[in-house]
């Protein structure tokens, strides 16, 4: 789904941070003598603990100073729009979108807005035109925040396809923004967005995963009430990466090692 060389660099990446977590013995040295150990998703913290015996907090480690749309307000309009932002680069995976678009029904009239530049821009316009999608679809780039905070609060749906996250930026914009968000259920994205804020798709074949992001788009796309519950779902959820909370979750657990190392 990210091309070859998107695959050969994943497996790499894979087998190197497999071998560092179990063999390195900075890491283990580290393990051993930290007094407060954090890790940015439960997926690490699971991980760590299995090797090394300690169990990581979780806290996100990025976040926004404030909420770009704590009550979000839909205009209506007969055409949905679909909002990605990232790389234009495999790993973000854009064509998997694309070809789910090709599945959704004739009669709905939707508009994808691409915001971001990369290497494979051409290549992903030149695919994107010979599934007949070209003139659905908007690319742009743009540096300017409140050009960025528009299209955000335009948008009717978020979708996130990347094949590699951390602590996503676009995933904590999107849902201080408000939007319902479509996204591929995998590397801890489930402990950003809560199930009343989008649908997560399982990745179990390629076919399988452009089949279901279609039918979550379509299911979104013909339900605006759904959307308006979600939206609101994630402003609410936006809440916990705000930098004051962080902050005092931060600031909590090092009170908490301090206490008990005196």
């Amino acid at each position: 789904m990210a091309g070859f060389s998107g695959a050969i660099q994943e497996r790499l990446r894979s087998i190197l941070n497999y071998l560092q977590l179990r063999m390195s013995p900075r890491v283990r040295k580290a393990a051993a003598a930290a007094a407060l150990l954090l890790a940015c998703k439960s997926e690490n913290q699971r991980a760590f603990a299995a090797v090394h015996g300690r169990k990581p907090q979780v806290i996100a480690g990025s976040g926004i100073p404030a909420l770009l749309c704590p009550r979000p307000q839909r205009r209506p309009h007969s055409t949905l729009r679909l909002l990605w932002i990232g790389r234009l680069e495999n790993l973000k995976a854009l064509p998997i979108l694309l070809r789910a678009l090709t599945r959704l029904p004739s009669s709905l009239s939707y508009e994808l807005r691409i915001m971001g530049q990369g290497f494979a821009k051409k290549a992903w316009q030149r695919m994107a035109a010979r599934l007949g999608l070209a003139a659905r679809m908007v690319w742009f780039y743009s540096s300017d925040w409140d050009r960025v905070y528009a299209e955000y609060l335009a948008a009717d749906l978020f979708i996130f396809t990347s094949m590699r996250e951390s602590i996503p930026t676009v995933i904590i914009e999107a849902l201080s923004a408000g939007l319902p968000i479509i996204y591929l259920d995998h590397f801890g994205l489930r402990d950003m967005i809560a199930p009343e804020c989008g649908i997560g798709v399982a990745m179990k074949t390629p076919r399988q995963v452009v089949q279901d992001l279609a039918q979550a788009i379509a299911l979104l796309a013909g339900d605006a009430e759904t959307r308006d519950r979600m939206g609101a779902a994630s402003a609410l959820q936006a809440q916990n990466f705000l930098w004051s909370r962080q902050g005092e979750e931060l600031n909590r657990l090092m009170l908490q090692v301090l206490d008990a190392n005196p």
